[in-house]
């Protein structure tokens, strides 16, 4: 039986941080670890796999470097 699938695709932003516990800021956290940090997702037995941008988009930023998402878009067609 195959498995259903789920990529997890990480641009950058908030809700991908993760505290670093030496200093206390917030750091990236890479979603390659998703099943690691949130063991409860491996009761829906399904096969997760994680992109990462490195480095993440900054949101905040995007006015003055528009092209992230053209080099995102770009990033994402190579994975088919």
């Amino acid at each position: 039986m195959v498995k259903s699938a789920i990529l997890l695709i990480y641009t950058g932003g908030t809700i991908g941080m993760k505290k670093d516990p030496v200093t206390q800021t917030l750091r990236p956290f890479d979603f390659s670890g998703i099943l690691d940090e949130v063991p409860e997702l491996q009761k829906f037995a399904l096969k997760v796999d994680a992109y990462n941008f490195d480095p993440p988009i900054d949101s905040s930023d995007v006015v003055r470097s528009p092209n992230s998402f053209s080099i995102a878009g770009r990033s994402l067609s190579s994975l088919t």
